[in-house]
């Protein structure tokens, strides 16, 4: 899962670097072709009208300087749950098109486009306009106040069992990452100071919090007692639900 979370933090990020920042000195091709691969961005076809593709952008670069082109102002990330009660996103998120929806929103002076995650590593940009999706996007205090709470109580948790020792380890060194993480100069993926020191914490905790939901071996595939099981899988989707908000508040607190 912090594959993807990578890609989406990048494809953003870098959207936003190249419309507001001239001052910063990073390798945005380099970058581009390292962390958003293969990407495409499509019109939305017409309802029932068998027809062509039709392209925004062949690849993220290309994106980028479309939206220069179109003059837009700023670039966000929203997350949207599933609608299926049945299976938890945190579970889902394991398959393929399991999970809630991720959304990218494009701000120009006079309007708004929204763009979902398609198949094919395709971003479809929407045929209608969007409001403006600012009142869904946590501030990074808030945001990170979650993540450390249920970092804490999950690490507590997974220490009690022997079997979950090692998972323990992992949510410390997340929790870790949230409170002691320090960008450097040097960083290959994401630009020296385009976000502020918690708000980096708060991306880099919440890689580390999403890499352990998954399939088979993952943090999704343990079994515990029946009240145990109860605590595991309330844990389980608050962490999930956390890193989400994490990384939308973290990357949407931009400059």
């Amino acid at each position: 899962m912090s594959g993807r979370f990578e890609e989406l933090v990048a494809l953003v990020t870098y959207a936003n670097v190249s419309l507001q920042s001239e001052e910063i000195q990073f390798d945005l091709g380099r970058a581009t072709t390292e962390y958003c691969p293969r990407l495409e961005f499509i019109k939305q076809p017409p309802e029932s009208i068998a027809s062509s593709t039709v392209y925004v952008a062949s690849n993220a670069e290309k994106w980028f300087a479309y939206l220069k082109e179109q003059n837009a102002k700023r670039v966000k990330l929203h997350y949207v749950d599933q609608t299926r009660m049945d299976i938890p996103d945190h579970i889902s998120a394991a398959f393929v098109g399991g999970g809630g929806d991720w959304q990218i929103e494009v701000q120009y002076g006079d309007k708004n486009e929204l763009y979902v995650g398609g198949e094919r590593n395709q971003w479809v940009l929407l045929e209608k306009e969007s409001k403006p999706l600012d009142a869904v996007s946590h501030s990074v205090g808030d945001a990170k106040e979650r993540l450390d709470g249920i970092l804490q109580k999950i690490s507590s948790f997974a220490g009690r069992f022997e079997h979950t020792q090692h998972w323990s380890n992992i949510f410390k060194n997340a929790h870790e990452t949230l409170t002691e993480f320090e960008s450097h100069p040097s960083d290959v993926f994401i630009p020296f100071g385009v976000y502020s020191k918690e708000a980096r914490q708060l991306i880099e905790a919440s890689f580390l919090s999403s890499s352990v939901f998954g399939g088979m071996g993952s943090w999704n595939d343990q079994a515990f007692g029946e009240e145990d099981n109860k605590l595991y899988n309330a844990y389980s989707k608050d962490l999930y639900d956390a890193t989400r908000h994490g990384i939308v508040a973290g990357i949407n607190s931009y400059p």
